[in-house]
């Protein structure tokens, strides 16, 4: 039976999770373009250092076919906080063409998984090969209302800043980046400025902008950021944050009423933009 390219790369993935299973680390794999055969190149890399260390900013030789990793983790239960953290490793190629193949091993009990898969290592390997990753957000609202929660976050936990942050509504909107420091009180004019502030910023401008985006653990260099797309750069930004919806719960049970409610409706009216706005 003649084998497709997508049987192949099904094929080797599981023969890498079954050859590395004991391997301490992450496992590298790059495959030259076939002829009359597979050329398979494999490298272990060291304990401890993340792919994204190694991988960002590389790209691939013309010759190759396809490009993958197998990546160890943890799974955390966060429906049971009390479980033992599993071991699990996850085994993902992708060829020039964007076919993918992919296993994920839980213990002792391998599963080979359908569909495109997400996440950091996955977009690691598409853009070793110059393939597309999965498209951003539409805007960048998202991000910039984490970013928001998460400086009255900071200031809120300041007990010298406390008092004044959560004095009114105002303290806290003068807090985000598109108020230029003004405090606001209509949350209809807040929530309009923020989006037009999005609007501004899209995930292309804010991957090429200089100096780079700021982030949690400090910004992308510039190298790195253009070696991704908006997509990936999008993913890798927003996972610098904890989740939206956890910062505004937290915050709306430590600002108390009636800056807690109001607080979570300027969210909510910046993700949901007037259809009389124009784009």
């Amino acid at each position: 039976m003649h084998r497709t390219r997508s049987d192949h790369l099904s094929v080797i993935s599981q023969l890498i999770d079954t050859t590395y299973a004991d391997d301490p680390g992450h496992v590298l794999v790059y495959l030259r373009e076939p002829r009359t055969e597979i050329n398979l190149w494999v490298r272990s890399s060291p304990v401890g250092v993340h792919p994204f260390e190694l991988l960002a900013g590389f790209r691939a030789p013309a010759d190759s076919w396809a490009f993958g990793i197998r990546a160890r983790g943890r799974a955390h239960h966060l429906d049971e906080p009390g479980r033992v953290t599993e071991g699990i490793t996850t085994t993902f190629l992708v060829d020039r063409h964007g076919q993918e193949a992919s296993v994920l091993r839980v213990a002792e009990v391998a599963t080979v998984l359908t569909g495109p898969v997400q996440g950091t290592i996955a977009d690691l390997c598409r853009r070793v090969l110059g393939v597309p990753t999965p498209p951003a957000p539409a805007t960048t609202n998202h991000l910039w209302a984490t970013r928001w929660l998460d400086a009255v976050l900071a200031e809120w936990a300041d007990p010298e800043r406390r008092r004044a942050t959560s004095a009114c509504l105002g303290a806290l909107t003068a807090l985000h980046p598109a108020t230029g420091g003004e405090a606001i009180e209509d949350l209809s004019a807040f929530a309009t400025l923020a989006r037009q502030h999005a609007r501004r910023w899209s995930w292309s401008a804010l991957r090429h902008a200089r100096p780079p985006l700021s982030l949690p653990d400090g910004p992308l260099p510039p190298a790195i950021s253009t070696w991704m797309d908006d997509g990936f750069f999008a993913r890798w930004s927003l996972g610098a944050y904890p989740s939206l919806d956890t910062l505004a719960q937290d915050l709306c049970g430590l600002l108390g009423t009636p800056l807690g409610p109001q607080l979570l409706a300027a969210v909510t009216l910046i993700l949901e933009p007037s259809p009389t706005e124009t784009p």
